[in-house]
C-alpha cells in the first residue's frame, strides 16, 4: 500500500489478506494476514509479520532480518518465544519472494530458485515455468501468460497438502492473473 520507513531505510510495505467465503468457512475457515517490509534499494525483506488462522492452525509472529550479519530474529506473539537463526544471502520471506520472482527472467521449461525463510526455517523454493498460453479473463480481456508452479514446503494447510498453479502476465510486470490450488478439500 505504500513506501514507508523502517529502521532508517525506505521500504515497500506489502500486504496480503486471505479469507474464505462465509459458505466455505463452515467447512474450513481461513483468515490470514501477511505484511512484508522490503528494502527499496536491495529488494530484500527487513521485517515480516504473520497473523494466520487456517482451521485449527494458528500463528502470530514477527521475523526481523539483519542481512548484513545474516541473522534473523523470530518472535512468537502467542507463546512469547524468541529465537535467532542464520539466513542465507538474499533470503526472502513468504510474501516478498512473490515480488522478487516477478523480477526474474521467465522462460517456459525453466525454473527459478530462491531461498525463503518461513516457519522458523530456511527453504529452497523452486518455481517451475510450465509453459505459456493465451488466457481469457471474464470482463478483463485476453492475456499472454506464463503458467508457473511453485514447489514449496511451508506449513499451512494449503501449501503443505496441495499443489498450486499461477498464471502471470507475460509482460515485464508479471501480474498474477489466476491462481488455482488443489487442497485437501478440493480445488480452489
Amino acid at each position: 500500500p505504500e513506501i514507508t520507513e523502517l529502521n532508517g531505510r525506505k521500504v515497500y510495505h506489502l500486504k496480503a489478506e486471505v479469507e474464505t467465503s462465509k459458505w466455505f468457512s463452515m467447512i474450513f475457515k481461513m483468515r490470514d494476514r501477511l505484511d512484508s517490509y522490503i528494502d527499496v534499494e536491495g529488494l530484500y525483506p527487513l521485517k515480516f509479520v504473520r497473523y494466520q488462522r487456517e482451521g485449527g492452525y494458528k500463528a502470530e509472529e514477527i521475523m526481523e532480518y539483519d542481512h548484513i550479519n545474516r541473522v534473523a530474529t523470530y518472535r512468537s506473539l502467542i507463546n512469547k518465544s524468541v529465537k535467532t537463526m542464520e539466513i542465507p544471502v538474499g533470503v526472502q520471506d513468504m510474501l516478498s519472494c512473490l515480488y522478487w520472482i516477478r523480477l526474474q527472467e521467465v522462460k517456459p521449461g525453466s525454473s527459478i530458485f530462491v531461498d525463503v525463510n518461513a516457519d522458523e526455517k530456511n527453504w529452497k523454493l523452486e518455481v517451475k515455468v510450465l509453459g505459456s498460453e493465451r488466457i481469457e479473463m471474464l470482463n478483463l480481456g485476453v492475456f499472454d501468460a506464463f503458467l508457473v508452479e511453485p514447489i514449496a514446503q511451508f506449513r499451512g494447510a494449503i501449501l503443505r497438502k496441495g499443489k498450486m498453479w499461477v498464471w502471470v502476465s507475460a509482460d515485464e510486470r508479471r501480474i498474477p492473473l489466476i491462481l488455482k490450488a488443489q487442497t485437501p478439500f478440493g480445488p480452489i
